[in-house]
């Protein structure tokens, strides 16, 4: 159980800390989603002018 636990923070962590930094082009949102419940972790970028076109999506399996 120790393990999960271990894992679940260092996923928060590194999504977190990327999910800090914004990308180089146009007005970007950068939005972090953390389901601790289901093991379910994402950034999603989100913007209306600039066309962007991808999502990281994490899962830890148990």
């Amino acid at each position: 159980m120790e393990k999960i636990v271990r894992h679940r923070q260092l996923v928060q962590q590194m999504l977190g800390e990327y999910g800090k930094e914004k990308p180089a082009y146009g007005d970007v949102e950068v939005e972090t989603t953390f389901d601790t419940e289901r093991d379910r972790y994402q950034i999603v970028y989100i913007s209306w002018k600039v066309r962007i076109g991808y999502i990281v999506v994490l899962s830890i399996l148990t």
